[in-house]
């Protein structure tokens, strides 16, 4: 346990730290906190292939032919959660493998998470595919019952009466 002195001692070096000044530094040291990366903003990690992940988007637009920005959203999304799906079971894997004991506290420590972010997953891939086949739905629909676009035709040349 740290004495009032040391305490003190601590807080005065912590305030006067400002982490890495230079562009280098700060990009050496931005993964520092990063654990496994199943909660993060990015969908892409520094550890990850952004092409194939371009290469997946690519896969799921062919597949389903979105048309419209709120289309191309939820395929976005059908993308990304199923990205960071396969993040978490990559990370299942890896404890499993490099533990011996499977016991409460892996369990609760490791494993646990890890579940919790697949399932995650799992039910945002689950629910955009849902809307993403709802909303095409919705629209092919609108495309079969909208009348037809009547065609333009010239208008009927009558002759003035007493005309030859």
């Amino acid at each position: 346990m740290a004495s009032a002195a040391q305490e003190r001692a601590n807080r005065l070096n912590a305030a006067r730290s400002t982490g890495p000044r230079t562009v280098a530094g700060q990009e050496k040291t931005k993964f520092n906190a990063t654990r496994h990366g199943l909660t993060s903003r990015q969908v892409v990690l520094f550890s990850e292939d952004k092409e194939d992940y371009e290469a997946l988007c690519r896969q799921f637009r062919e597949e389903h032919k979105p048309v419209g920005k709120t289309e191309e959203t939820l395929v976005d999304e059908i993308a990304q959660c199923w990205w960071r799906l396969q993040r978490a079971r990559l990370h299942e894997t890896e404890a499993m493998n490099n533990t011996v004991v499977i016991n409460e506290r892996f369990f609760d420590g490791w494993l646990a998470p890890i579940l919790r972010y697949m399932t995650t997953a799992e039910r945002g891939w689950h629910r955009a595919l849902t809307h993403l086949r709802t909303v095409q739905n919705d629209r092919r629909r609108n495309e079969q019952a909208a009348p037809p676009q009547p065609q333009p035709t010239e208008p009927e040349k009558v002759m003035a009466i007493g005309s030859v």
